[in-house]
């Protein structure tokens, strides 16, 4: 894993205060990171193995103590975003014959290793873990189970 260090610098938003956004990647082993929020609060996550977690906004510069994997997707707007939400929200899933990745809603009827079909594709999908995204909503939901 990579470890990142940063600089918590001055805690605050404003001017020159650069704010991205981006995705935090458990990889194999899993880990934790601390930052700073555009807000200027500290923030922790921590991330099972193979899991991702969307982070909306985050200072430029402020990751330290990472054992996680920063992949960024560039500035944000950090005005009117929340705290994402405690716990599993979401699985990820793959599709069985060509192996495209996406999220689905959780749904407690089903866990990892179970081949279901979702909203958003068409296929059969396997569920091949579970994680924490920002707005789950956006993503499909398991419509049934694949008997293929």
């Amino acid at each position: 894993m990579l470890t990142v260090f940063g600089n918590w610098s001055s805690g605050s938003s404003g001017p020159g205060v650069n704010c991205e956004e981006g995705t935090f990647d458990g990889g194999f082993f899993g880990g934790g990171a601390e930052y700073m929020d555009c807000v200027g609060n500290p923030k922790s996550i921590n991330l099972s193995p193979n899991t991702t977690s969307k982070i909306l906004c985050i200072q430029a510069g402020s990751i330290t103590n990472s054992t996680l994997v920063w992949n960024t997707t560039g500035p944000c707007d950090d005005s009117g975003f929340a705290p994402p939400p405690l716990g599993y929200n979401a699985f990820i899933v793959e599709r069985t014959f060509d192996g495209l990745s996406d999220y689905v809603q959780y749904n407690s009827n089903h866990a990892v290793d179970d081949v279901v079909l979702i909203s958003s594709h068409s296929g059969c999908f396997t569920i091949m873990g579970t994680t924490e995204v920002w707005d789950p909503s956006i993503f499909g939901v398991i419509t049934g189970e694949c008997l293929d």
